[in-house]
């Protein structure tokens, strides 16, 4: 993959890519054709843009946590990242993470399209307007409609995959797990799934118009399972596991990205934004 540094004003002509931003199952899901640095004014993004295609449409893939893995959660380039996707063009983006889940009915290789989030990580700049002009984000259900709906379409037709919708992600700074009392105060709230990264992605990415939806994978359990009778730590074969569902990701995402890179019906333009300019 040759290099070639961009600028951050400039978007390739005659492209239209969909966005991809995961973990190390990025470098597993397409053969790469070339890369793209970005040096932007938030800094320098987690890694290049990867492009390469999947089923025929054309990706931008990048690792949110650095091509080495060496990026914590907290120290992700959030602005730097997004903004990287927008000077390409980037209109719609496919978060994948791996979760923990809360619920007992959720398993190990499971899907989840989520359609709300509560954030619960702390330190992390999360606007590109902070100063000056301030826009603010009206939007009760942040996640793309259309992505989750694609995502279980595209699930439904490969016939092996269990997905859940209308999932509640909650987002914890990490790498520490939550305690049992947090964990209980999270099921109690509703939430599903945990999961470390996704905000501010997904604020950042509507501050700048793209649609963002996640398609996280069920990897592991929390500690609430146990007493909701399942236990936890039964499950060991986490390499195994992630294999497994890393094969399913792929069928998924060549399943679904021909149906989102066409379909333009989702209601993420009627966001309600509001500038303050005082």
């Amino acid at each position: 993959m040759p290099g070639k540094k961009e600028n951050t004003k400039k978007q390739e002509a005659g492209k239209s890519y969909v966005g991809i931003i995961g973990g190390p199952e990025i470098l597993e899901l397409a053969d790469y054709r070339e890369k793209k640095e970005f040096d932007t004014e938030y800094g320098k993004p987690s890694s290049p843009l990867m492009l390469g295609s999947i089923a025929g449409v054309d990706i931008a893939a990048m690792r949110r946590d650095a091509i080495d893995g060496g990026l914590s959660p907290q120290n992700i380039p959030y602005l730097a990242n997004i903004k990287a996707f927008e000077s390409l063009g980037v209109k719609r983006i496919i978060a994948i993470s791996s979760v923990a889940t809360m619920r007992s009915d959720f398993v190990a290789g499971d899907f989840v399209f989520p359609s709300h989030f509560i954030n619960m990580s702390n330190g992390r700049r999360d606007t590109f307007f902070d100063s000056g002009n301030v826009l603010r984000i009206g939007d009760p259900k942040p996640y793309c409609s259309d992505i989750a709906y694609w995502g279980a379409k595209a699930a439904d037709n490969l016939g092996y995959i269990k997905y859940h919708k209308e999932s509640t992600v909650i987002i914890t700074n990490g790498t520490r797990r939550p305690t049992l009392a947090e964990s209980r105060l999270f099921a109690g709230w509703g939430c599903d799934v945990i999961d470390y990264y996704q905000y501010p992605e997904i604020v950042l990415a509507k501050e700048k118009g793209i649609c963002y939806g996640a398609v996280s994978m069920v990897l592991d359990y929390d500690s609430i399972v146990e007493e909701l009778g399942k236990s936890f730590r039964a499950y060991v074969d986490m390499e195994g596991q992630y294999k497994r569902t890393i094969s399913g990701l792929k069928a998924l995402l060549s399943e679904m990205l021909p149906n989102i890179a066409e379909d333009k019906s989702c209601e993420c333009k009627s966001t309600v934004y509001v500038k303050d300019t005082k």
